[in-house]
């Protein structure tokens, strides 16, 4: 029969034993819970279509060329633009001087990339309407964004035209008639070379064709500005900020 001591020892024995293993399997948990936080930390790579990725590095590569134009980006060089809200997408009433427009609606005399020039925010009680100008060198557009419109106006300046005071009714542009279908009265802010008035107020007018043409004037007290061109839809168009 073992003697007392010697149950004493073998159950030491055991206990360490026991206690050896119950440890060796607490620091293989800890270690596999270490490795399952690093691997849920790694950021999930989001593949992009190809057709995503040509489009970003086309508005990249236009945003390098035109940021060495003089004389589009002086606040942004100089560092006393106020700074920009973080955005992850911009939308057209994020727009500043600099921005880059890039637009792909497959209507070749509405696409291509720009650099926002200069920007008017139109408030009509709690609506908003966003007008901004686009240059591509010589080749000019009038971006015109309305708050809660899915769809954008871009359109062609016309300085050619005959238009003093008020506008009237229809408008006839190269065969084409257009109906005046919306006015209405707006306080104004502008920034950049936008080439209007000082004033604080205008008159705008919204003119719809049977081709699918629309017309935008701008009326400050005498004068006018015309702009015709499309509605296009708007997730064709891309904006990238110049900062």
């Amino acid at each position: 029969m073992l003697s007392l001591a010697a149950l004493l020892a073998a159950c030491s024995i055991a206990g360490a034993f026991w206690v050896g293993v119950l440890a060796a399997r607490r620091i293989r948990d800890f270690g596999e819970g270490q490795r399952a936080l690093e691997r849920a930390r790694r950021p999930l790579a989001l593949a992009a279509s190809a057709g995503q990725e040509v489009a970003v590095e086309r508005v990249r590569e236009a945003l390098a060329r035109r940021l060495v134009d003089e004389g589009l980006l002086e606040d942004v060089a100089a560092g006393t633009a106020p700074p920009r809200p973080v955005k992850e997408h911009l939308g057209p009433f994020d727009l500043r001087r600099g921005d880059v427009v890039s637009i792909d609606a497959a209507e070749p005399d509405v696409d291509g990339d720009f650099i926002a020039s200069w920007t008017l925010l139109l408030r009509e009680g709690p609506q908003r309407r966003m007008v901004v100008g686009l240059e591509d060198g010589l080749d000019r557009r009038v971006l015109v964004a309305v708050e809660g419109d899915p769809d954008l106006l871009v359109l062609t300046p016309v300085d050619d035209h005959d238009l003093v005071g008020e506008p009237p009714r229809q408008i006839v542009r190269d065969g084409a008639s257009l109906s005046l279908s919306r006015r209405g009265h707006a306080a104004v802010a502008g920034t950049g070379p936008h080439g209007r008035p000082d004033a604080s107020r205008m008159a705008y007018y919204v003119y719809e064709g049977a081709d699918g043409r629309v017309g935008f004037v701008e009326r400050w007290g005498r004068r006018v500005f015309l702009a015709i061109g499309h509605r296009i839809p708007g997730h064709t168009v891309t904006f990238l900020p110049a900062s």
